[in-house]
């Protein structure tokens, strides 16, 4: 006995999607930086050529190929619930939260900037929103 497999309208938009979602590229959005200048660009302590470098070096990959990179390299996405420290207590911009919280979900993402540096933000999607860069490793604990 053999199988027939049919090929649907559904199934060949389904592979295209995914054809398509392998190919695409990261945004970054840094409309909401954190008023705190000790998190967003006016920190004086804050290496701006190697964040620009770290943005270039993650934009020569696809989404698919940034988030499947181990969390040392690539993105870790916080559990809410495991939160602790200043970003448990940190509210998100208020202008953020009126059109995309519901999208972005609960969970803040980091990406490690040197061994305590880490930019933090939400993601939507293939957009970053950087809310601000933890220089300390001090905003969560983990």
């Amino acid at each position: 006995m053999s199988i027939k497999v049919q090929k649907n309208e559904t199934q060949i938009h389904w592979v295209e999607e995914l054809r398509q979602a392998n190919d695409l590229r990261i945004s970054w959005n840094f409309s909401f930086l954190f008023s705190e200048s000790k998190y967003n660009f006016e920190n004086n302590e804050l290496d701006h050529r190697a964040l620009v470098k770290k943005l270039v070096d993650i934009n020569k990959r696809t989404l698919v190929g940034f988030l499947n990179l181990p969390a040392a390299s690539g993105v870790e996405f916080l559990d809410p619930r495991k939160i602790k420290g200043k970003l448990a207590n940190k509210p998100v911009p208020q202008e953020f939260l009126k059109k995309r919280e519901d999208h972005a979900g609960k969970s803040f993402f980091s990406i490690r900037l040197s061994q305590k540096s880490r930019i933090i933000g939400k993601r939507i999607d293939n957009t970053f929103y950087i809310f601000g860069v933890d220089l300390n490793h001090e905003l969560y604990k983990g």
